[in-house]
């Protein structure tokens, strides 16, 4: 007499199964209960895997926690945090990865593919936060550019990454700042150079901000270039501020200049803006202070199409 509920007791020799399914008595396919069929197809609401899990019909797919010993040792090696992980495997030495990056509230999952024992991540999803770009090291994407520390470009024909129509590429990219005072100048000298490997991406926009106090020796006017790299470089931008004589009474000397580069250009890469001075008549000199820095941002404001009268870089 087979278990209660059951019309019929399990028929098996030797522990194989005779019977050509079994099933719960409220099995419905699709719907309810569970069967197991003698084919080797399955079916249940639910399904617990205490160890790791093989999926056969996804070839080359591997699921399972940290503790198991088929968890590949890179991903285990490159962070004590990771208790699980979906492996798609493209050969046994190359393969994708999701890794869940601890749990609850703080936890994440960070996407990437190995190559040779190499792991490069191509982005972190942080729970109850959002995506949170991190392409650095990645050599195999087409067209990455990690720059500043936000991506700017996936491929030449999508410049950037989006959210909801929103760009994660705009926001700040660069900045520099004093907070002391630069050289009395008077022939053409750089005063503040931003990083020397920023790059500018094809087809973006961009806003170079700089601010400060200026003051100068005589009655002057003073010259603010923004040039590519250096003093040689090609000039971008100019603004002309008329100073008090004398000193030491010193003036705002704040503006911004719109710049773009067109996406058949490619990207302008290690090119940093360089803020120079240039003094009508004896010196003129940019003030810093704790409260009051000399200061170049660039931001990335859009895409270039946005901005037809920007100057082409």
């Amino acid at each position: 007499m087979g278990e209660a509920g059951f019309d019929n007791p399990i028929a098996s020799y030797l522990g194989r199964l005779i019977k050509e399914q079994l099933q719960s008595p409220n099995f419905v396919a699709g719907v309810s209960g569970w069967r197991i069929a003698r084919d080797g197809t399955a079916e249940f609401l639910d399904l617990i895997a205490r160890g790791s899990l093989d999926v056969g019909g996804i070839p080359g797919v591997w699921i399972g926690p940290r503790d198991d010993p088929d968890f590949p040792p890179e991903l285990f090696a490159e962070s004590a945090l990771y208790e699980a992980a979906i492996v798609f495997y493209s050969t046994a030495a190359e393969y994708q990865y999701l890794a869940i990056r601890s749990f609850g509230a703080g936890g994440s999952m960070e996407c990437g593919h190995v190559e040779a024992g190499t792991v490069y991540k191509a982005f972190s999803v942080k729970l109850s936060v959002g995506v949170i770009p991190d392409l650095a090291g990645i050599t195999n994407f087409a067209e990455n550019r990690y720059v500043n520390d936000s991506v700017v470009n996936f491929d030449s024909a999508n410049a950037d990454l989006q959210f909801a129509s929103v760009s994660a590429s705009r926001g700040l990219k660069d900045h520099v700042f004093s907070a002391v005072n630069g050289a009395a100048i008077g022939g053409e000298t750089a005063d503040q150079t931003t990083t020397a490997t920023f790059d500018w991406q094809a087809g973006r926009a961009y806003e170079i901000k700089f601010g400060g106090l200026a003051f100068g020796s005589v009655a002057n006017q003073m010259l603010v270039n923004l040039r590519a790299t250096n003093v040689a470089g090609t000039l971008w931008r100019q603004f002309r501020f008329t100073l008090p004589a004398g000193g030491p009474a010193a003036v705002e000397c704040n503006s911004s200049g719109f710049v773009r580069r067109l996406l058949a250009s490619g990207d302008l890469v290690n090119t940093p803006v360089c803020l120079s001075l240039t003094a009508s008549a004896g010196t003129v000199t940019r003030a810093g202070g704790g409260t009051f820095p000399r200061w170049v941002k660039v931001y990335d404001i859009g895409a270039y199409g946005d901005y037809p009268d920007a100057f082409s870089i």
